[in-house]
């Protein structure tokens, strides 16, 4: 099946994310969004590739593999998946290839939680990719915006204690090391704060 153009793509996902309540706040942001620190280029498989402006390094960062994304994405997600967890924590989303990867491997008890302080890398990820299988039966949910630290301690105290016991340790792409990446760091450290916080609790109920 060819590809769509990636304008083609991005109103295909409007389509389908239109059917998604929860998500028309976001929508609204994303149209009076200009992606202006953001490159979108094809690369050698067709997939779309992409780059994001770093002002401290005054340089251009790579978002996903440039050479096979949905390839090295899929690979990765093979490593990290595994059925004896049951929720899965990724900072930063790159172009959603990494996100729709581990998407398809969830199973229904599973759910993946995807927090991102840049909005705009959501807007390219619906012109990178098809997210229809993303948001249609899966447990996904994503949070962007610049106020997640906020969203973080509430978001962990709405999973049931079956959940909490079982949480895989927190997925970081490797562009947040560079690129917004005190940001991401504080994201990271927030999630394993509650982690470790929550087991901690647990230990100290079982002496009891």
């Amino acid at each position: 099946m060819a590809l769509l153009t990636s304008d083609a793509q991005y109103a295909a996902n409007l389509a389908t994310l239109a059917q998604q309540p929860a998500l028309q706040p976001l929508l609204a942001q994303m149209a009076a969004m200009p992606l202006t620190n953001i490159q979108l280029f094809p690369g050698p498989t067709g997939a779309l590739l992409g780059c994001v402006w770093d002002v401290h390094s005054k340089t251009w960062i790579p978002v996903c593999d440039l050479q096979d994304p949905i390839g090295a994405a899929e690979a990765a997600a093979a490593q990290m998946w595994s059925p004896n967890f049951t929720v899965f924590t990724m900072m930063g989303m790159g172009l959603g290839y990494a996100v729709g990867a581990l998407a398809k491997l969830l199973l229904p008890y599973q759910r993946l939680v995807v927090w991102d302080s840049d909005a705009g890398l959501f807007k390219a990820m619906l012109y990178a990719m098809d997210v229809g299988d993303m948001f249609s039966g899966r447990r996904v949910e994503i949070y962007v915006g610049p106020d997640l630290l906020q969203q973080i301690e509430p978001w962990h105290m709405r999973l049931e204690v079956h959940e909490k016991l079982h949480m895989a340790m927190p997925i970081s792409h490797g562009y947040t090391a560079v690129y917004r990446k005190t940001e991401y760091a504080d994201l990271l450290t927030k999630t394993m704060n509650l982690m470790c916080f929550h087991m901690v609790g647990l230990a100290t109920w079982r002496q009891f």
